[in-house]
Protein backbone atom coordinates (compact mmCIF):
# COMPACT_ATOMS: atom_id res chain seq x y z
CA UNK A 1 0.00 0.00 0.00
CA UNK A 2 1.55 3.14 -0.45
CA UNK A 3 1.10 6.29 1.35
CA UNK A 4 -1.01 9.29 0.57
CA UNK A 5 0.64 12.54 0.69
CA UNK A 6 -0.65 16.00 0.36
CA UNK A 7 1.42 18.31 -1.87
CA UNK A 8 0.84 21.67 -0.62
CA UNK A 9 0.00 24.46 -2.96
CA UNK A 10 2.70 26.64 -4.53
CA UNK A 11 3.17 30.54 -2.79
CA UNK A 12 2.58 33.36 -5.26
CA UNK A 13 4.62 36.79 -5.51
CA UNK A 14 4.32 38.71 -2.63
CA UNK A 15 3.02 35.81 -0.32
CA UNK A 16 5.42 35.45 3.12
CA UNK A 17 8.22 32.70 3.68
CA UNK A 18 9.60 31.68 6.72
CA UNK A 19 13.04 31.51 7.21
CA UNK A 20 13.80 28.93 9.83
CA UNK A 21 16.96 27.51 11.55
CA UNK A 22 15.45 23.99 12.61
CA UNK A 23 18.75 22.66 13.43
CA UNK A 24 22.09 25.23 13.48
CA UNK A 25 21.60 28.82 13.50
CA UNK A 26 24.05 29.81 11.03
CA UNK A 27 21.88 33.09 10.13
CA UNK A 28 23.39 34.28 13.58
CA UNK A 29 26.76 32.84 13.53
CA UNK A 30 27.42 34.10 9.66
CA UNK A 31 24.89 37.42 9.57
CA UNK A 32 26.16 39.05 6.53
CA UNK A 33 25.99 35.66 4.71
CA UNK A 34 22.34 35.20 6.01
CA UNK A 35 21.17 39.22 5.17
CA UNK A 36 22.76 38.66 1.53
CA UNK A 37 20.84 35.32 1.10
CA UNK A 38 17.33 37.15 2.69
CA UNK A 39 18.18 39.70 -0.42
CA UNK A 40 18.53 37.55 -3.21
CA UNK A 41 15.35 35.18 -2.00
CA UNK A 42 13.37 38.12 -2.36
CA UNK A 43 14.61 39.01 -5.51
CA UNK A 44 14.42 35.56 -7.06
CA UNK A 45 10.78 34.46 -5.91
CA UNK A 46 9.00 37.98 -5.36
CA UNK A 47 8.46 36.42 -1.92
CA UNK A 48 9.02 38.82 1.82
CA UNK A 49 11.42 36.45 3.60
CA UNK A 50 9.74 35.99 7.52
CA UNK A 51 12.24 35.87 10.30
CA UNK A 52 11.40 33.70 13.45
CA UNK A 53 13.11 33.93 17.23
CA UNK A 54 15.38 31.44 16.69
CA UNK A 55 16.30 31.74 13.33
CA UNK A 56 19.52 33.87 14.13
CA UNK A 57 19.52 32.62 17.97
CA UNK A 58 22.78 30.16 18.63
CA UNK A 59 21.94 27.16 20.90
CA UNK A 60 18.21 27.42 20.80
CA UNK A 61 16.48 24.72 22.59
CA UNK A 62 14.84 22.31 20.95
CA UNK A 63 11.14 23.28 22.24
CA UNK A 64 11.83 26.99 20.99
CA UNK A 65 13.09 25.40 17.58
CA UNK A 66 9.85 23.97 17.33
CA UNK A 67 7.74 26.24 18.61
CA UNK A 68 8.99 28.18 15.44
CA UNK A 69 8.37 25.80 13.09
CA UNK A 70 5.01 25.21 14.85
CA UNK A 71 4.64 28.79 14.02
CA UNK A 72 5.31 29.04 10.50
CA UNK A 73 2.94 26.25 9.77
CA UNK A 74 -0.24 27.62 11.32
CA UNK A 75 0.12 31.50 10.60
CA UNK A 76 -2.08 31.67 7.42
CA UNK A 77 -0.27 34.24 5.73
CA UNK A 78 3.16 32.32 5.85
CA UNK A 79 2.78 30.56 2.15
CA UNK A 80 6.65 28.54 2.56
CA UNK A 81 8.84 27.63 4.41
CA UNK A 82 12.92 27.51 4.09
CA UNK A 83 15.53 26.24 6.16
CA UNK A 84 18.76 28.36 6.68
CA UNK A 85 21.22 24.77 6.82
CA UNK A 86 21.48 21.86 8.72
CA UNK A 87 23.39 20.57 11.40
CA UNK A 88 23.58 17.85 13.94
CA UNK A 89 20.73 18.00 16.25
CA UNK A 90 17.54 18.45 14.75
CA UNK A 91 16.14 14.70 15.76
CA UNK A 92 15.71 16.66 19.56
CA UNK A 93 13.10 19.22 18.02
CA UNK A 94 10.76 16.86 15.93
CA UNK A 95 9.30 15.14 19.37
CA UNK A 96 7.56 18.82 20.09
CA UNK A 97 6.21 19.49 16.50
CA UNK A 98 2.61 19.72 16.06
CA UNK A 99 1.27 17.22 13.27
CA UNK A 100 -2.11 18.75 13.12
CA UNK A 101 -0.60 22.03 12.00
CA UNK A 102 1.26 20.64 9.09
CA UNK A 103 -1.51 18.73 7.92
CA UNK A 104 -4.29 21.80 8.42
CA UNK A 105 -2.68 24.12 6.10
CA UNK A 106 0.48 22.03 4.27
CA UNK A 107 3.26 24.32 2.98
CA UNK A 108 6.21 23.45 0.33
CA UNK A 109 9.19 22.91 2.93
CA UNK A 110 12.81 23.26 1.87
CA UNK A 111 16.41 21.79 3.28
CA UNK A 112 19.25 19.28 3.03
CA UNK A 113 20.94 17.74 5.59
CA UNK A 114 19.88 17.37 9.03
CA UNK A 115 16.50 18.47 7.82
CA UNK A 116 16.22 15.18 6.72
CA UNK A 117 14.11 14.55 10.18
CA UNK A 118 12.07 17.30 9.17
CA UNK A 119 11.24 15.73 5.88
CA UNK A 120 10.75 12.29 7.41
CA UNK A 121 8.17 13.78 9.81
CA UNK A 122 6.56 15.55 7.15
CA UNK A 123 6.03 12.00 4.96
CA UNK A 124 5.05 10.25 7.95
CA UNK A 125 2.62 12.64 8.44
CA UNK A 126 1.40 12.42 4.72
CA UNK A 127 2.84 15.85 3.48
CA UNK A 128 5.19 15.76 0.73
CA UNK A 129 8.12 18.51 0.80
CA UNK A 130 11.41 19.22 -1.14
CA UNK A 131 14.58 18.04 -0.43
CA UNK A 132 17.34 20.40 -1.06
CA UNK A 133 18.02 24.20 -0.66
CA UNK A 134 19.91 26.28 2.11
CA UNK A 135 19.69 29.49 1.99
CA UNK A 136 22.68 29.93 3.40
CA UNK A 137 24.38 27.43 1.21
CA UNK A 138 22.66 28.56 -2.20
CA UNK A 139 21.12 31.65 -2.00
CA UNK A 140 23.80 33.75 0.27
CA UNK A 141 27.46 32.91 -0.83
CA UNK A 142 29.25 34.36 -3.60
CA UNK A 143 28.83 37.07 -6.62
CA UNK A 144 25.46 35.29 -7.52
CA UNK A 145 23.27 32.38 -7.33
CA UNK A 146 24.09 29.71 -9.44
CA UNK A 147 20.96 29.63 -12.24
CA UNK A 148 20.69 25.64 -11.81
CA UNK A 149 19.83 26.76 -7.74
CA UNK A 150 17.54 29.56 -8.96
CA UNK A 151 15.58 27.44 -11.12
CA UNK A 152 15.07 24.61 -8.94
CA UNK A 153 14.27 27.21 -6.27
CA UNK A 154 11.30 28.67 -7.72
CA UNK A 155 9.67 25.67 -9.30
CA UNK A 156 9.65 24.01 -6.03
CA UNK A 157 8.32 27.04 -4.40
CA UNK A 158 6.57 29.16 -7.34
CA UNK A 159 5.85 27.53 -10.99
CA UNK A 160 5.69 23.86 -10.07
CA UNK A 161 7.23 23.38 -13.53
CA UNK A 162 9.27 20.49 -14.54
CA UNK A 163 13.15 20.68 -14.68
CA UNK A 164 15.50 18.87 -16.98
CA UNK A 165 18.10 16.78 -14.81
CA UNK A 166 21.40 17.77 -16.58
CA UNK A 167 25.40 17.54 -15.66
CA UNK A 168 25.99 20.99 -14.10
CA UNK A 169 29.47 20.73 -15.62
CA UNK A 170 31.50 21.96 -12.17
CA UNK A 171 30.92 21.46 -8.44
CA UNK A 172 31.92 22.94 -5.43
CA UNK A 173 32.34 20.87 -2.11
CA UNK A 174 33.51 23.50 0.10
CA UNK A 175 33.29 27.41 -0.60
CA UNK A 176 34.84 30.66 1.30
CA UNK A 177 34.03 30.34 5.26
CA UNK A 178 31.13 32.40 5.93
CA UNK A 179 33.04 34.34 8.40
CA UNK A 180 35.43 35.77 5.31
CA UNK A 181 34.35 38.79 3.72
CA UNK A 182 34.87 37.33 0.36
CA UNK A 183 32.35 34.80 1.21
CA UNK A 184 29.87 37.41 0.19
CA UNK A 185 31.48 37.85 -3.50
CA UNK A 186 33.92 34.95 -4.57
CA UNK A 187 32.75 31.39 -4.83
CA UNK A 188 35.00 28.16 -3.30
CA UNK A 189 37.04 26.09 -5.03
CA UNK A 190 34.65 24.20 -8.13
CA UNK A 191 35.90 21.19 -9.82
CA UNK A 192 34.59 20.17 -13.08
CA UNK A 193 32.30 17.20 -12.74
CA UNK A 194 32.44 13.46 -14.27
CA UNK A 195 29.98 12.40 -17.09
CA UNK A 196 26.85 10.72 -15.37
CA UNK A 197 26.99 6.96 -15.84
CA UNK A 198 23.10 5.02 -16.22
CA UNK A 199 22.42 1.75 -15.10
CA UNK A 200 19.42 -0.61 -16.53
CA UNK A 201 17.25 0.11 -19.25
CA UNK A 202 16.91 3.12 -21.00
CA UNK A 203 13.32 3.68 -20.32
CA UNK A 204 11.21 6.44 -18.46
CA UNK A 205 9.91 5.43 -15.32
CA UNK A 206 7.87 7.40 -13.11
CA UNK A 207 7.41 7.44 -8.98
CA UNK A 208 7.55 9.18 -5.76
CA UNK A 209 10.67 9.87 -4.35
CA UNK A 210 12.07 9.34 -1.07
CA UNK A 211 15.34 10.06 0.75
CA UNK A 212 18.10 12.58 2.16
CA UNK A 213 21.53 12.49 3.98
CA UNK A 214 22.02 9.22 5.09
CA UNK A 215 23.82 10.11 8.07
CA UNK A 216 20.84 11.04 9.49
CA UNK A 217 18.68 8.43 8.04
CA UNK A 218 20.43 6.23 10.20
CA UNK A 219 20.25 8.43 13.04
CA UNK A 220 16.22 8.68 12.70
CA UNK A 221 16.43 4.41 12.40
CA UNK A 222 18.43 4.06 15.87
CA UNK A 223 16.39 6.46 17.46
CA UNK A 224 13.00 4.65 16.46
CA UNK A 225 11.72 7.54 13.99
CA UNK A 226 10.84 4.91 11.60
CA UNK A 227 7.63 3.07 12.80
CA UNK A 228 6.79 -0.12 11.29
CA UNK A 229 3.48 0.33 10.25
CA UNK A 230 4.80 3.55 8.14
CA UNK A 231 7.68 1.45 6.42
CA UNK A 232 4.54 0.22 3.63
CA UNK A 233 5.08 4.11 2.44
CA UNK A 234 8.52 3.21 1.07
CA UNK A 235 6.77 0.67 -1.66
CA UNK A 236 7.51 1.43 -5.45
CA UNK A 237 9.74 4.61 -3.83
CA UNK A 238 13.07 5.87 -5.58
CA UNK A 239 15.31 6.01 -2.79
CA UNK A 240 17.18 9.36 -3.14
CA UNK A 241 20.64 9.58 -0.46
CA UNK A 242 22.59 12.61 -0.02
CA UNK A 243 26.06 11.54 2.00
CA UNK A 244 28.98 13.86 3.01
CA UNK A 245 30.96 10.92 3.78
CA UNK A 246 31.97 8.01 1.52
CA UNK A 247 30.26 4.21 1.12
CA UNK A 248 30.43 2.05 4.72
CA UNK A 249 28.26 4.53 6.25
CA UNK A 250 25.62 4.11 3.31
CA UNK A 251 25.49 0.84 3.20
CA UNK A 252 24.99 0.72 6.88
CA UNK A 253 22.12 2.54 6.50
CA UNK A 254 20.70 0.97 3.74
CA UNK A 255 21.07 -2.73 5.42
CA UNK A 256 19.27 -1.11 8.45
CA UNK A 257 16.20 0.20 5.98
CA UNK A 258 15.75 -3.35 4.90
CA UNK A 259 15.94 -5.08 8.04
CA UNK A 260 13.20 -2.95 9.71
CA UNK A 261 11.12 -2.79 6.37
CA UNK A 262 11.54 -6.86 6.47
CA UNK A 263 13.45 -6.69 3.03
CA UNK A 264 16.68 -9.12 2.53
Amino acid sequence: MTQKLLHPPKAKSGDRIAVLSPSFAAAGAFPAVHEQAMLRLAELTGLVPVEYPTTRQLNASPEARASDINAAFSHPEVRAILAVVGGEDQIRVIPHLDADLARSDPKPFLGTSDNTNLHNWLWANGVASFYGGASQVHLGPGPHVDPIHAASLRAALITGQSLELFEPGESEDVGVPWDDPRALTSFGERDSTEPWLWSGPQRSVTGRSWGGCVEVIEWMLTAGRFPLRRMYSLAGCFCSRHQRNCCPLAMSAGSSVHSVSGES
